[in-house]
């Protein structure tokens, strides 16, 4: 039986089983380990946001225990380029987009945070 989780609760299940590479990334960024896989995943899709961070997975099989149906796909080694809506899985050898996991939750509260924010600049 799979459980409903929080956006919350499946990034803090990622970040438990990824090594990370750097954190709040810039699209311009010159290190060739975080900038590299950025400039790679961004000749493959448009970017939804310019601050990544971006990992490796470590324990594949955690995060498909976690929540098989969105990790179904995960394999160790592969990067995950998280952004604050999503999660884009790269297979680096074989230059490829493998999956991506749209946070709904965290898109919805995004979504609403801009909309309060435009309400108050009107008054």
């Amino acid at each position: 039986i799979l459980k409903k989780a929080s956006s919350e609760e499946l990034l803090k299940t990622v970040q438990q089983n990824v090594e990370k590479t750097s954190e709040k990334l810039d699209l311009s960024n010159q290190d060739p380990q975080v900038g590299g896989v950025v400039e790679k995943v961004s000749k493959h899709i448009l970017l939804p946001s310019r601050e990544f961070t971006v990992a490796t997975v470590k324990d594949a099989a955690k995060l498909i225990d976690s929540n098989p149906v969105l990790y179904r796909y995960v394999k160790n080694g592969q990067k995950m380029v998280m952004y604050d809506t999503g999660i884009i899985l790269y297979d680096e050898s074989l230059d490829k987009i493998v999956d991506v996991i749209q946070l709904y939750g965290a898109y919805e509260q995004k979504i609403a945070t801009e909309a309060d924010s435009a309400e108050a600049k009107k008054q």
